[in-house]
């Protein structure tokens, strides 16, 4: 009976699991409001919150199309002439180690809160679509609060990013248009756990 037990230890394969890698991210996002003729504006709805001065926005489309800007302007010089920046399409851009992505989004702002004092929350939605052979995405979901604080976390992911867990934080920068319409530059770091 034992060397039954033996022989049968012996050639059962070993089952190695391998740790996850963990990578650092540096990471830029450049976001624009979608076209209302290409994606679905319906669900869009904004209003003042009572005589406070705050006001609310839910569920307008957002989206990036690379390529983005070599390089983000200050506010100062985006103002000097706003219209030089009106064909930048935005998209994302991922460096993990020597590996840098860029590639399209597509998204939802879910909730903006504007309050009086000039700040505001937000909690948005992004698909982000990689430029590599597999076509992979990676899902994420964009938190800011009142004090500036954005946090990016992605748990769902495709292709290259299956099973990949990542969680960064940023800086939000927002360029206005004298007619409205802004694009906005998140800039960050943080780390990715690949299976």
């Amino acid at each position: 009976m034992v060397s039954v037990l033996t022989v049968s230890m012996l050639i059962t394969p070993l089952i190695v699991y391998a740790k996850p890698t963990v990578e650092d991210v540096d990471f830029r996002i450049e976001i624009w409001p979608a076209d209302p003729a290409v994606y679905d504006w319906s669900k869009f709805k904004s209003f003042d919150a009572g005589e406070s001065a705050n006001s609310k926005i839910f569920k307008f489309p957002v989206i990036g199309v690379p390529p983005l800007l070599d390089e983000v302007p200050t506010v100062e010089d985006f103002m000097a002439d706003p219209f030089d920046y009106l064909s930048v399409t935005g998209g994302f851009r991922f460096t993990i180690g020597n590996w840098e992505h860029e590639g399209m989004f597509v998204g939802w702002a879910i909730h903006i809160n504007y309050y009086a004092d000039g700040t505001h929350k937000a909690i948005e939605q992004y698909t982000f679509t990689f430029d590599d052979a597999e076509e992979s995405t990676l899902e994420v979901l964009s938190q800011i609060d009142r004090n500036g604080v954005g946090k990016l976390v992605g748990t769902k992911g495709t292709g290259y990013f299956e099973g990949a867990k990542f969680a960064g934080t940023y800086d939000k920068i927002e360029f206005w248009y004298p007619f409205g319409v802004a694009f906005v530059v998140l800039e960050g770091e943080g780390e990715i756990m690949l299976k």
